[in-house]
């Protein structure tokens, strides 16, 4: 189903992977859009070891957005989807070279059901405001209904970091 990684000596090992998943602040999550065109957009997310309800063997990552709008037409079309980050970049001059690493996830993407958005908001609110409890949870009261939470269960991960970063 998946090609094979060309480079497979730069691949990171999983626990790099997830690593940079975690650390990431957004990355690029790509669907498919309308009339046949690609479409991405940069979100804020959250990597789950086993998903929400840990069956997620690759894990699962979260993301929320409006309730109506063009990334929930296309999921509704068609839920296969693909995130990206990506960590360590640099521009090598006289080298015509970047250092980079970066992650694909590949999976399928749902909208949660009510039970399990507020657990998800909070994981992705706890990630950027770690010291925060009672202001996340209020948020989530006040705003968790004008919201969708989206899950990407993963069925591949890919991760490849260039040759000076090994």
């Amino acid at each position: 189903m998946f090609p094979k990684m060309r480079r497979h000596r730069q691949e990171m090992t999983r626990d790099e992977a997830v690593a940079l998943l975690r650390k990431t602040d957004y990355g690029i999550l790509a669907l498919h859009g309308e009339d046949g065109y690609p479409y991405t957009v940069p979100m804020n997310h959250v990597y789950i070891e086993g998903g929400l309800d840990g069956t997620a063997e690759l894990g699962a990552i979260y993301f929320h957005c409006a309730l109506v709008g063009h990334k929930l037409d296309a999921i509704a079309r068609a839920p296969k989807a693909s995130f990206c980050v990506v960590g360590k970049h640099a521009y090598r001059p006289q080298k015509f070279a970047t250092t980079y690493e970066s992650v694909i996830a590949f999976g399928q993407v749902a909208i949660l059901e009510e039970a399990s958005k507020a657990e998800a908001l909070y994981k992705l609110s706890k990630k950027f405001d770690p010291n925060e409890h009672d202001l996340i949870l209020d948020e989530i009261e006040k705003d968790g209904p004008r919201c969708a939470v989206l899950e990407l269960r993963i069925d591949r991960l890919t991760s490849k970091k260039s040759p000076d970063l090994m």
